[in-house]
């Protein structure tokens, strides 16, 4: 197999990674791509790189969500050693439960804030659908069985009045056992993904429950239950913890078909803190808000249409993390010089 670019090269081998009809191993890919096993090493340093995406590197295809003490990070990282060093180049790579990887954690670490930049210098990059590198998602997707089997046994539970117990893996792929009273099983708007709200307004990831729900006994305390006074100011789900709302303002670009009105639909909820008006030849957004890392992810799939006037912070957030994706190309590029 030969391409035409080192990117399409990566995102092919990552899409084989996955595939269940192949065995992915340095060997066996080496030989599909006609290259060196100690060039497809180098290929598969550069990919897990991307520290967020070395988490789902796995020797098996399946982890053992119930040993609590094991260390997933420290086994990807051992068997990354293995597969560099030459002392695994037949054992099988795997990539798993990769429907954790959501907009936060794309394959390759580009937003789409500098998706026109990134696509008029490598436009296989984002029309590769086959190795998924990158996608702007307008539709939300259909929501796996086992996602709707556990959203079933939460609302069961809800109606009931009980609490319920699940093993819930963290963002830093702790594992842990929560026990809760759920109020409702909501969607985020900005990412698509299900959680579960309790009463003490904390949010859980269903796709992130690694075990059975169990319907406990112990009455929960849904009728004790007062929403945060800070609701209105979430953008995205609630949070515990939090400071003050922050005031955001964007200058939006009205030369893309229909980008007015579907801003208008995305915020049509936050008539009581954000206004949308016209100054000259351009359209603002002001507001006041809670949940900064949501609110950038609704940011991404607006591109180069949007651009943030204020505040600062946020500003600084987006300039350092296009600094970070420039220095990640530039290291692929001294890895495969043209």
């Amino acid at each position: 197999m030969k391409t035409n670019n080192n990117y399409d090269t990566i995102g092919l081998i990552i899409s084989l990674i996955l595939s269940d009809n192949f065995f992915a191993s340095v060997e066996n890919l080496a030989e599909v791509f006609d290259l060196p096993v100690q060039q497809m090493r180098k290929y598969i340093s550069v990919i897990f790189d991307n520290k967020n995406l070395l988490t789902h590197l796995s020797p098996t295809p399946e982890a053992d969500y119930e040993n609590d003490d094991k260390d997933f990070i420290e086994t990807a990282s051992t068997f990354l050693s293995a597969i560099l060093s030459g002392n695994a180049d037949k054992e099988p790579i795997y990539l798993i439960y990769m429907h954790d990887y959501i907009d936060d954690y794309i394959l390759l670490p580009i937003t789409s804030i500098e998706a026109g930049f990134i696509s008029s210098i490598y436009p296989n990059l984002i029309q590769n659908q086959r190795a998924k590198l990158f996608e702007i998602k307008d539709t939300v997707d259909s929501v796996p069985k086992h996602i709707l089997d556990k959203q079933d046994d939460i609302q069961n539970a809800i109606s009931h009045g009980v609490k319920i117990k699940f093993k819930y893996k963290s963002p830093q792929f702790d594992l842990t056992d929560i026990i809760c009273s759920p109020v409702s099983v909501i969607q985020n708007l900005t990412t698509h993904i299900l959680y579960v709200k309790d009463t003490e307004n904390n949010y859980y990831r269903i796709d992130r429950i690694k075990s059975k729900i169990t319907t406990m006994e112990e009455p929960s305390d849904i009728n004790q239950y007062s929403p945060s006074p800070y609701q209105k100011y979430f953008w995205g789900n609630e949070y515990q913890k939090h400071g003050e709302p922050t005031h955001i303002k964007l200058q939006i670009k009205a030369n893309t078909t229909n980008i007015i009105e579907k801003i208008k639909n995305d915020t049509v909820l936050r008539r009581d803190t954000g206004k949308l008006y016209k100054d000259n030849e351009y359209y603002y957004y002001e507001d006041d808000i809670l949940g900064i890392p949501d609110f950038r992810r609704w940011l991404r799939s607006y591109g180069s249409s949007i651009t943030v006037l204020e505040p600062q912070t946020l500003i600084d957030v987006i300039t350092e993390n296009t600094s970070k994706t420039l220095s990640y190309y530039n290291k692929l590029k001294s890895y495969f010089p043209n």
